[in-house]
Parts: structure tokens; sequence; C-alpha cells
């Protein structure tokens, strides 16, 4: 085990709010986090690692949560939903890194949430409930658009 060091944590986003699902990407240089917008929507926010050049890559009236990026860093994934953070629907989407449009990429009518992107580029974890009450972990393999 490593030794505990204590330092000063320091703020990385602005303004204030309440920011949260901060994520490195995977060369550890950009950090994307949700923020909650005013009228009940949420912001997919990429910055670099030391909070500068925030920039808002995808923006809805909905809610977005967990983001995850992709290996290579070229996209975020992330669940999205019209209520709050575990009501259905909710489904996975994918933005690219630098914004634009979002593509659907696990379409349901209850729950697919928590997209967490394999190393590697192997495919995409998350968990669901296409056939059940109960939540259940699901793979996604690759596809050759990504």
């Amino acid at each position: 085990m490593a030794p505990k060091q204590a330092g000063v944590a320091v703020r990385l986003s602005w303004p204030r709010g309440e920011e949260s699902f901060p994520r490195f990407s995977p060369d550890g240089r950009r950090i994307v986090f949700v923020r909650p917008g005013s009228g009940g929507g949420d912001a997919l926010v990429v910055s670099d690692s030391d909070g500068a050049n925030q920039k808002e890559i995808f923006r809805t009236h909905m809610h977005a949560h967990k983001p995850g990026w992709s290996s290579d860093g070229r996209f975020v994934y992330f669940h999205m939903g019209i209520e709050g953070f575990n009501w259905p629907p909710a489904e996975i989407w994918r933005v690219a890194a630098g914004g634009g449009t979002p593509e659907l990429v696990v379409p349901t009518s209850r729950l697919a949430i928590y997209p967490d992107p394999m190393p590697n580029g192997r495919g995409l974890l998350f968990s669901a409930n296409p056939d059940s009450a109960e939540l259940g972990l699901w793979w996604l393999p690759p596809s050759n658009k990504d």
C-alpha cells in the first residue's frame, strides 16, 4: 500500500455549482463532469486536468449522469433520462469529446445506466433491466463504427 499523503484540495470548476461525476480522460489531460442547469437539465463539460478551458460538449433539458471516456478519448458515454438519477426511462448515449450531437447507444423504455467503457475498446459495461424489475450487468461488444 502507498502511504496516504495529505494536501490542500483545489477547486477545479467554476462558477460555483453542483458539478458531479468527474472522470479523467485515458491520457489524464482532460476531465469530464456534469454541470446541472438552472432549468432542470444538465450539461456535460470537458476541461483541462487543472480545470481550465471548460467547454460544454452537450446540454440537455433532461438529466445526464455518470460520464465515462472511451478508451481512445474520442467519445464520452453517459446515461440520460427525463426524471431524476435512476428513474425510467434512462438510456445510454455518447457524444464526441469535442462536442456535437449525441448518439443513442443503448435504447430502452426501462433503465440502461452506469456506462463504463472498457479499456482497449473491448466494449461497454452497463447496468440495465430490459426484461425485469432488477438491474443486471450487461456487456455491449464494440461496433465497427467505434
